[in-house]
């Protein structure tokens, strides 16, 4: 199978398996050709951001996501 890929270059192979990673999905939208140094992708397959680039530092975007989620509780999904 391949997958047309959004940033307009080559088309990017995947496994006949069926199996997908981290590596992929960077791969697929180009991290480390606008990213770098300050997206990337964890093994975890979480998107991380480096606000600081190369001087370190890093968060873990999808953990921050259900922190916040988890700090608003249920009303404010109620009001909604």
């Amino acid at each position: 199978m391949v997958l047309a890929n959004p940033s307009g270059t080559a088309a990017v192979p995947i496994a006949s398996s069926g199996s997908w990673s981290a590596g992929d999905g960077a791969a697929l939208y180009g991290l480390d050709r606008w990213g770098d140094p300050y997206f990337s992708v964890s093994p975890r397959g979480h998107v991380m951001v480096q606000p600081r680039g190369e001087r370190g530092g890093a968060l873990d975007l999808v953990e921050l996501v259900e922190l916040v989620q988890e700090l608003q509780g249920p009303l404010a999904s109620e009001e909604r």
